[in-house]
């Protein structure tokens, strides 16, 4: 079993000496929504995801299209479907009583 490592940072650079494809997983909470360039964190995300690796990502109210829309259908599935990885979406609808 490799060794676990947590880091917390800036989402735009983030500081691996590994570089392409060297991070298991990616969790990245409500970032997109702030970010003036959601392509760019996208992209740093993509390019220290391993193939295979994990991306959670959440954005406020379950709506990641509208959010990166013009650009989501096109950019962020070349992103994140290189070789290797592949774009799923989850959603959660807004049901009452929540």
């Amino acid at each position: 079993m490799r060794q676990a490592r947590l880091a917390i940072t800036q989402p735009i650079a983030l500081p691996l000496r590994e570089g392409f494809g060297s991070v298991d997983s990616v969790s990245c909470f409500r970032q997109l929504d702030q970010c003036d360039s959601p392509e760019v964190l996208v992209a740093e995300i993509a390019r220290v995801l391993r193939p295979g690796g994990l991306l959670l990502l959440t954005v406020p109210n379950g709506d990641v299209e509208s959010l990166l829309r013009p650009w989501f259908h096109v950019e962020m599935q070349q992103a994140l479907d290189s070789p290797g990885q592949r774009l799923l979406i989850c959603t959660r609808k807004k049901k009452s009583p929540y």
